[in-house]
């Protein structure tokens, strides 16, 4: 009886502890003062963070609890890079994720029924070529030429545009990047200053894409996250 008594003691001080750890946790975003590291899902779901001066994201569910931590670094691990910003692509159910030291998007699909990812070249995907690794949360990468800055996105969030700024004499560029087939269509010169809360429109070969600032999304995920800041 006495053995049981302890028992039931020390359970009840371990739930203790466990509420006030639950109690004092706060929210990584809930400091952050820049929105740009922070999104929420569509679908309210998920929420990826990354700290603006370390090489590392990690996804949220919920409620909120850390689910998943992602190292961010070239695939060989050699490369490590901070984040310059995240969005949320609701069309496509996953995030979008700009590197600021690596030529590189990410993309994260919150999608289950995401596709199979296949890094590097793959002769025929419908063979079973190459070495695949799962869709759902996982990493997609898009290789760069060119470091990238903020996006814009077409409304089915196929296509992103980035603008690199003038230098050197060399007017600045619209990068035009297709987020299916992970590579960079066109860089286009541009004649003029573009604002960077105005849409943007983009002609190559009598094809014209024309997308909006991906940061208004990511600021109205940031304050839809508030919620969670609260006492």
């Amino acid at each position: 009886m006495r053995t049981t008594g302890f028992l039931g003691v020390g359970i009840a001080i371990l739930l203790s502890a466990c509420l006030v750890q639950a109690e004092v946790f706060v929210p990584p975003w809930c400091t952050d003062q820049d929105a740009r590291h922070t999104a929420s899902s569509a679908d309210g779901q998920w929420i990826l963070w990354s700290d603006a001066e370390k090489p590392a994201m990690t996804l949220f569910d919920a409620k909120p609890q850390a689910i998943r931590q992602y190292t961010v670094a070239t695939r060989d691990g050699k490369s490590p890079s901070r984040i310059h910003a995240i969005y949320d692509a609701p069309a496509r159910r996953s995030f979008i994720v700009v590197l600021r030291d690596i030529p590189e998007i990410w993309e994260i699909s919150y999608d289950p029924q995401a596709e199979p990812i296949f890094d590097g070249l793959v002769h025929d995907y419908r063979m079973g070529e190459g070495l695949a690794h799962a869709g759902f949360l996982g990493v997609r990468r898009t290789l760069l030429q060119t470091q990238l800055a903020d996006l814009y996105f077409t409304d089915d969030y196929r296509t992103a545009v980035s603008i690199t700024a003038a230098a050197h004499n060399a007017p600045a560029q619209a990068h035009v990047i297709n987020l299916d087939v992970r590579r960079e269509l066109a860089a286009v010169p541009l004649a003029t200053y573009q604002p960077a809360d105005a849409a943007i429109s983009v002609a190559v070969d009598g094809r014209t894409w024309r997308a909006m600032p991906g940061l208004r999304q990511n600021i109205s995920a940031h304050q839809a996250l508030r919620r969670y800041c609260t006492p």
